[in-house]
C-alpha cells in the first residue's frame, strides 16, 4: 500500500494579471522519490515552485505538504520543505560552516556542529568548512546549497534548474547529490530542468509542463516502429512489396541503422502476421522487437518540437 503523499497538489490555478499561468495542476509525490518536471523557459516551472513554497499566491486549488495546507499551518509547513529557486544565497563574508549553523538556528533544528560537518563532508566540501563563502567557486556554492537543504531533516526538497551554469563535473556531482537526498536521506525531491537527458537519468517519474498544463510522461507509449535484424533485407523487401499470401502490397518503410539492422514501420497487419510472412519465405530473422520511443521522442510527441 502506497504511503500518504509528502506533496499533494490539486487543481492549482495561477494568474498573472489576465494571463493564466498554471491551469489545473494535479500532482502527488512521495518520500524517497525524485519527480522531474521538464519544460521550456516560461512554461511555468518556477511559478509552480513558488506557489508550493508560499512565495506567491494562487487563485484556485490546494497544496498540502505532509497533510498540511500551504495556506494554513504556515510555520509547520515550512519545517518540512526546503527549496533552491533560481540560485542559493549565502552570507559571503561568513564561512560555509557558519552559514550552515545559521540555517540550523533559523529552522530551530537539532543538528549539532558534528552533524553539520558530516553533511559538508558528504557533499564534498568538508575541507572548505572554515573558508569564507566569497572564496567558493560556483560548484562549491552549489554543493553548499545542496548541503543546506538537509538541515532540519525536511520531507520535501525543491530544486529549480539546479544544473544551470555548471560544467560537466558540476553536472555529474549535482546528479549524485540529488540521488543522495532521495535515496539516502529519504526526502521527496521535486526537480525541474529543460535538459531531457539529465531528467531521464535521475527522475523516478517525469512530467512535462507546457502552457501551464502538467502532462505525465508515459514510457510505455506504443510505437509503430520496430527493430529488425536480418541478413536478407533484399529478399524481405521483395516479399513485402508483393505478398502473394495476402494478395496485396504492404505499406511499409525502413531506415538502415547499421549493416543488417533496420528501423522498420508498417501498416495494415499485425506483428505476428508480419513475422509469419517473413518466416514463411525462409527469411532469417535474427531479432525483432518494437522500438520504445526515447524521452526526446516522447517529449516531441506530447509537447512539440524542442
Amino acid at each position: 500500500m502506497m504511503s500518504e503523499p509528502v506533496l499533494s497538489v490539486s487543481q492549482l490555478y495561477k494568474n498573472y494579471s489576465s494571463k493564466e499561468v498554471l491551469k489545473g495542476i494535479d500532482l502527488d509525490a512521495y518520500e524517497g522519490e525524485i519527480v522531474g518536471i521538464v519544460g521550456a523557459n516560461g512554461s511555468g516551472k518556477t511559478t509552480f515552485f513558488r506557489c508550493i513554497c508560499s512565495l506567491t499566491d494562487y487563485e484556485k486549488g490546494s497544496i498540502a505538504i505532509c497533510g498540511m495546507s500551504s495556506k494554513h499551518d504556515y510555520c509547520d509547513k515550512l519545517r518540512n520543505i526546503r527549496a533552491v529557486i533560481e540560485e542559493p544565497k549565502f552570507y559571503d563574508n561568513l564561512t560555509g560552516f557558519q552559514n550552515m549553523m545559521i540555517a540550523v538556528r533559523s529552522y530551530g533544528s537539532d543538528e549539532t556542529a558534528d552533524d553539520i560537518k558530516e553533511y559538508m563532508s558528504a557533499f564534498g566540501i568538508g575541507d572548505a568548512a572554515g573558508i569564507k563563502v566569497r572564496r567558493y567557486s560556483m560548484g562549491m556554492k552549489q554543493r553548499l546549497g545542496m548541503c543546506r537543504l538537509l538541515v532540519g531533516h525536511p520531507r520535501l526538497i525543491i530544486l529549480d534548474e539546479p544544473i544551470n551554469g555548471l560544467d560537466v563535473n558540476g553536472v555529474i556531482e549535482t546528479r549524485g547529490y540529488i540521488l543522495k537526498m532521495a535515496h539516502e536521506y529519504n526526502a521527496c525531491v521535486i526537480v525541474s530542468s529543460h535538459i531531457l537527458q539529465e531528467m531521464e537519468m535521475v527522475a523516478d517519474r517525469l512530467f512535462y509542463l507546457k502552457d501551464g498544463i502538467l502532462i505525465p510522461d508515459d514510457p510505455t507509449v506504443v510505437s509503430n516502429d520496430f527493430y529488425l535484424k536480418t541478413p536478407d533485407i533484399t529478399k524481405a523487401e521483395k516479399c513485402l512489396e508483393d505478398n502473394s499470401g495476402r494478395g496485396e502490397s504492404i505499406n511499409y518503410s525502413f531506415d538502415v541503422i547499421a549493416p543488417g539492422e533496420y528501423d522498420i514501420r508498417f501498416e495494415s497487419l499485425s506483428t505476428d502476421e508480419f513475422l509469419k510472412i517473413l518466416i514463411g519465405e525462409n527469411i532469417r530473422v535474427e531479432d525483432f522487437h518494437r522500438h520504445l520511443p526515447s524521452l526526446e521522442e516522447r517529449y516531441k510527441s506530447m509537447i512539440g518540437d524542442l
